[in-house]
């Protein structure tokens, strides 16, 4: 089984900003957009800059991890633990991604600072 760098195993989890219970409405329409589109709450309240950063940087993560099932999957001898380990931690990566939305400005900030160290770390080995 290959190793994996240091910070994978880590997983990145978004603290809920809203309390149980609460009503959760994270998709605001906004009409500058096209159907297709949507703006959320989260995004507005963080600044768009700083949550473009951190949601580019988990999908960076994201991406290294399908590469990585993929490559594992199409090898000669597929090591099945580190499969499962791949799938959770990308699984746990798109919790992150959907959290994101209703995240403030400091957990986007958070958030968008680990997953690009993380990324580095994934990317360098």
């Amino acid at each position: 089984m290959q190793d994996m760098p240091p910070g994978a195993g880590e997983s990145i989890h978004l603290k809920k900003s809203q309390p149980e219970g609460a009503d959760e409405r994270p998709y605001v329409s906004d009409p500058e957009t096209s159907p297709g589109q949507r703006t959320t709450e989260g995004a507005i309240r963080s600044g768009c800059v700083g949550y473009a950063v951190a949601l580019e940087s988990i999908q960076m993560v994201i991406a290294w991890y399908s590469q990585a099932l993929h490559a594992e999957e199409h090898s000669a001898s597929p090591d099945t633990d580190r499969l499962k380990t791949l799938a959770a931690e990308r699984r746990a990566c798109v919790r992150d991604r959907k959290s994101l939305f209703d995240a403030g400005p400091d957990e986007v900030a958070r958030v968008g600072r680990d997953y690009s160290a993380l990324f580095r770390s994934l990317a360098t080995d």
